[in-house]
């Protein structure tokens, strides 16, 4: 008897190759590549690194109309870091004072931060539901949005660093725009500083200079006083000799004598006390002199300090007392306001970029190769799980097989047996 050889049947005309069986009978398998158009990505490396920074796959772009949309959207991702960055480098050299190598490489170490996180945000593909690939049904309703939870961490961490940037840059650029306004509130708040800052009377060594000036005052009383005991007995001695005062008697008689020898005492007490004060005020004038420079030093630095005093906070202070002098005028007001926004929304440009756009034609090719690749592995898991059954099914049926020929086996021993021996041997 001849056999019979199934054959495949011949392909319709309007039907795709993808539904024809081969000549096994089996469905030749689905590719999950996109065919290749026939029009190719520019192989310009700048068109390549801009795309690469948007994150998307060239091989899936359709036209050049999406070459250039892509392009563009990784042109805005390396702007807005190198804006970033730029502007970091700014505001810290407005807080240092001066512009510093170390800088260059905080800007860098900033604009990959911004940079890698917009790049994430913008690459981060949206597929959309994918558990209709369980079904087999590929038209599966889109989300707007992207799904809630943690995922919405990272927009929340790039809205931080967009508004605290945005706050920070804002101020430095404002530093910079209104210089030449903050250096004159600076220099006029100064002034009243600078005139407590030269007043002896308010330094600490002004009261030690004016004890140590006590001292050589009243040990110039002590001297003083001595010479005055001298003059007075000079002059008594010579009214003696006189005979103008005293006993009344002229000549060199025995007053005389005493008031001599009183004399000769009172000039030896002066002369004591002269080495003792020429001694002591010598060593107050070393005292008070060093003291009157250590004041003069500590005048001179305070005052450089208060003038060399361009930091951040004094300028911020400046800036702000500028502002509120001028409320009443609203583009002075307007300014810092207008920037913030700028600011804000140049940071945030990635963002509104990934959560506002419209679909395009990568995205729908991105999401059937998602929904083919996750069909695929469905199918994968359910013919993994019925070969599991089916192997299952299979040690079972070979299970009751060799316990029913066992069966057999022995029953057919039994019955051997039995028929072999006689009843008296039961």
């Amino acid at each position: 008897m001849a056999t019979r050889v199934w054959q495949a049947p011949k392909q319709r005309t309007g039907s795709s190759p993808e539904n024809t069986l081969d000549l096994a009978g089996v469905a030749p398998p689905i590719t999950t590549a996109a065919p290749a158009p026939a029009w190719r990505v520019s192989r310009n490396p700048l068109t390549r690194l801009f795309l690469w920074s948007a994150g998307v796959d060239p091989t899936l772009l359709h036209n050049r109309v999406e070459q250039y949309r892509y392009s563009a959207t990784g042109i805005f991702l390396v702007l807005v870091a190198s804006v970033s960055a730029l502007m970091f480098a700014v505001f810290g050299s407005v807080i240092h004072g001066a512009f510093n190598r170390w800088l260059l490489a905080a800007a860098a170490v900033w604009f990959i931060i911004i940079f890698w996180t917009d790049r994430s945000i913008v690459a981060d593909p949206d597929y959309g539901d994918l558990s209709d690939a369980d079904s087999g049904d590929p038209e599966a309703k889109r989300r707007r949005f992207p799904r809630p939870g943690l995922y919405w961490l990272r927009y929340l961490f790039r809205l931080t660093i967009a508004l605290g940037g945005a706050f920070l840059v804002t101020e430095a650029a404002l530093l910079l725009i209104f210089a030449a306004e903050i250096q004159d509130q600076m220099a006029a708040e100064k002034v009243p500083r600078l005139t407590a800052a030269r007043d002896p009377a308010r330094r600490p060594e002004t009261a030690q200079i004016n004890t140590i000036q006590q001292q050589i005052d009243a040990n110039n009383a002590r001297l003083t006083t001595a010479e005055a005991k001298v003059t007075d007995a000079n002059q008594r001695l010579a009214a003696e000799s006189r005979g103008d005062g005293g006993s009344r008697r002229r000549g060199f008689g025995p007053v005389a004598m005493e008031l001599q020898k009183e004399v000769k005492a009172l000039s030896a007490a002066r002369d004591q006390v002269q080495a003792e004060v020429t001694s002591q005020n010598a060593q107050l004038g070393q005292n008070r002199k060093a003291l009157e420079a250590t004041r003069q030093q500590n005048i001179d630095r305070q005052v450089t300090e208060i003038n060399q005093n361009q930091g951040w906070i004094e300028q911020e202070a400046a800036l702000q007392a500028f502002l509120h002098e001028h409320r009443g005028e609203p583009v002075v007001q307007a300014v810092p306001w207008a920037l913030r926004g700028m600011f804000v929304a140049l940071d945030l440009l990635p963002l509104s970029l990934k959560l506002f756009s419209r679909r395009t034609l990568y995205d729908r090719r991105l999401r059937a190769d998602a929904w083919l690749e996750a069909y695929r592995l469905e199918r994968l898991r359910q013919a993994g799980k019925d070969a599991i059954l089916l192997t299952a099914d299979l040690a079972r049926v070979r299970a009751n097989t060799i316990y029913d020929l066992a069966r057999e086996q022995e029953q057919f021993r039994r019955s051997s047996r039995m028929n072999h021996l006689g009843p008296a041997d039961w």
